[in-house]
């Protein structure tokens, strides 16, 4: 499904990254939260999904995810 989410990305102006981390490191995609607290998912192939259902709160408190550089991610 084609949205302007998956054309052209968010706005990451400001954002958090979050990269998985021991057993789950093979999802190798990358979550954004932006500033108004959207979710984001960077495909591998570096193509976005719309923004997702997961909230910004659980991302940050999750122990298989870990924050990173969102300039490098």
């Amino acid at each position: 499904m084609s949205t302007p989410d998956t054309e052209a990305g968010p706005n990451l102006t400001g954002a958090e990254a979050y990269v998985a981390v021991g057993d789950q490191a093979r999802a190798t995609g990358v979550w954004f939260i932006t500033t108004d607290g959207q979710v984001h998912y960077r495909r591998p192939d570096r193509s976005w999904t719309p923004p997702a259902i997961v909230s910004a709160d659980d991302l940050r408190d999750s122990p298989t995810w870990q924050q990173v550089d969102a300039a490098t991610a």
